[in-house]
């Protein structure tokens, strides 16, 4: 799904990059889970809950800098994306201001 996104933004093939990133972070919860039950009942048990925090934060922001920027500077998608809220603010202006001059008008009575 977040490949198809990515597609549909950057109108260029899927280099499942995203896709790697959700399959590290897939088997980085598999090894905590494993190292949670190889140490429950030890003396590391408190050790392993305080580290396993700070190391599974610190590999959803190195991965996330890592994997998902990339893709999106390529294709200048930051750019295209301001350009794209800018009609889209413009448009909604528009409107607005027909929707206005619509109800100016049956204000005003015939």
């Amino acid at each position: 799904m977040h490949e198809l996104m990515l597609y549909h933004i950057r109108r260029k093939e899927a280099a499942w990059v995203i896709a790697r990133f959700f399959l590290l972070h897939g088997v980085a919860v598999a090894a905590k889970v494993t190292a949670k039950k190889a140490l429950r009942g030890t003396r590391w048990q408190w050790l392993l809950a305080k580290v396993s925090r700070v190391l599974m934060a610190g590999f959803v922001v190195v991965m996330g800098f890592w994997l998902f920027p990339p893709p999106l500077l390529q294709r200048d998608v930051v750019a295209k994306a301001g350009r794209e809220t800018i009609t889209v603010v413009e448009f909604v202006k528009g409107l607005w201001n027909i929707l206005r001059f619509i109800s100016c008008k049956l204000a005003s009575g015939p």
